[in-house]
């Protein structure tokens, strides 16, 4: 096992013996004997140990053991104590999840304050296999048959060759100490059923299962970076970034099962499950205007594509009263309205942020608002009403802009579709005396 570390060093999978490592060590005999072996190979190292205060008394035996091994071989050992069934209940995830994140998240909190290079940690070949098997459950497509790698960014796992019973063997030969965690028996848990239910049935019909599946992860791993490598020259043509966030532009020439992968692969960058991600893929047969709305975006099938947004560019706007005039705006608006004794439309029609109405034609107090389902006006320079609805689908506002569109009222209605289009009840005639300015500032808007 240690020979296969130095080969893995040697032909430049894991990085060079002069790195900072931080070895993340949980009193297991995989990450124990990862510590020994970073430790013999020469790394300068740094221990993390987590206590996830998961097992009463014994989470603690898994310290104390980590901390005298740590002071046998001389290396500095950091230990941080979570609230880990706190932390999973406010975040509303399992509590699998939340020592993961926990971990993660303090790991990256030392490796800058220590100027580490690198995190260990301790997976091996049947964990890689475990995940495998929870992805296939998943609907993670082929990227979820890839499982872990070696290395990835600043994450090394120097054991994913050796099968978990070798490394026991390795740690009982070398009089490592580790612990067993009695919580592996769980079958309740996901990953331990495969372990300890699923994977033993699968070495009934094949013996060497685990290497058999060394094997496939490997070729899986060769087929997928070849598909990504394929569908980022196609992402580069249709996938573009605009304000409102990600558009994949539909093109007819392409068949249904590339788009599909583009978005697939789009999706499960921003951190989409792939069950879900394939429910997601729907919209891509769905009529303009339909959309998703996810815990952090909106998904929008507009007249030639798919948007992906952030929920926050469609965020709840709270209706603003304007009691009197002149008004100067707020936190929330910029909006200006200011009387004026002479017409100045020739001045701003240019600007479409710029009107000039009757102001004898209004009545207080005035509203800003998203429009809504039935709003009508009389756009001007058009015959009769038009609802705001239509009169957007025909100027071909996207579904997003649609959504986030502002209109003017005042008791008898719509004043102005904000930056679009007048009421002509309001406009100014050969007869008005009293001008109001209205100017709306488009740097503040959403």
């Amino acid at each position: 096992m240690y020979l296969q570390i130095l080969k893995q060093i040697k032909n430049g999978i894991l990085p060079s013996t002069d790195k900072r490592i931080l070895v993340a060590t949980s009193g297991g005999a995989d990450s124990m004997v990862l510590l020994s072996l970073m430790h013999r190979v020469g790394y300068k190292i740094t221990v993390a140990h987590c206590n996830f205060n998961l097992r009463p008394g014994d989470c603690d035996l898994d310290q104390q053991l980590v901390e005298s091994f740590c002071k046998k071989l001389g290396i500095e050992c950091f230990v941080e104590s979570f609230d880990t069934v706190g932390y999973a209940k406010s975040q509303k995830i399992s509590v699998e999840m939340a020592a993961r994140d926990l971990r993660y998240s303090w790991f990256a909190q030392l490796k800058s304050e220590l100027n580490i290079d690198f995190i260990a940690i301790g997976h091996h070949l049947n964990d890689n296999i475990e995940t495998v098997l929870l992805n296939m459950t998943r609907g993670t497509g082929l990227r979820g048959l890839t499982a872990m790698t070696a290395v990835h960014s600043d994450i090394i796992r120097p054991l994913l060759f050796a099968e978990r019973e070798h490394i026991v063997q390795y740690a009982v030969a070398n009089d490592i100490p580790f612990r067993e965690d009695y919580t592996n028996s769980d079958n309740s848990i996901p990953r331990n059923r495969f372990r300890n239910v699923v994977i033993p049935e699968f070495e009934k019909i094949n013996p060497s299962f685990l290497e058999t599946m060394k094997k496939n992860i490997d070729v899986w791993n060769d087929w997928y970076q070849f598909s990504i490598k394929q569908l980022q020259t196609i992402r580069d043509k249709i996938v573009s970034q605009n304000n409102n966030g990600v558009f994949v532009r539909l093109d007819k020439n392409m068949d249904k099962s590339t788009l599909n992968l583009v978005l697939f692969e789009l999706l499960s960058d921003m951190g989409y499950s792939g069950n879900r991600t394939h429910e997601y893929l729907k919209i891509v047969d769905s009529q303009v205007g339909v959309y998703i709305k996810t815990e952090n975006h909106y998904i929008v099938r507009e007249r030639n594509g798919v948007l992906i947004t952030d929920l926050d560019m469609i965020d709840d706007f709270q209706t603003v009263s304007i009691e009197s005039i002149p008004f100067y705006g707020s936190e929330k608006i910029s909006l200006t309205i200011e009387h004026s004794d002479i017409d100045q439309t020739n001045q701003y029609k240019n600007n479409s942020f710029v009107e000039c109405i009757d102001f004898e034609k209004i009545t207080l107090p005035l509203t800003i608002r998203r429009w809504q389902k039935g709003d009508k006006f009389f756009p001007i320079g058009m015959n009769g009403s038009k609802k705001v609805s239509d009169y957007l689908t025909d100027i071909k506002k996207k579904s997003v802009e649609k959504q986030q569109q502002l209109v003017l009222t005042d008791k008898s209605g719509i004043i102005w579709v904000i930056g679009l289009r007048l009421d002509k009840r309001y406009a100014i005639t050969n007869q008005t005396t009293k001008f109001l300015i209205l100017k709306w500032n488009t740097e503040h808007t959403d």
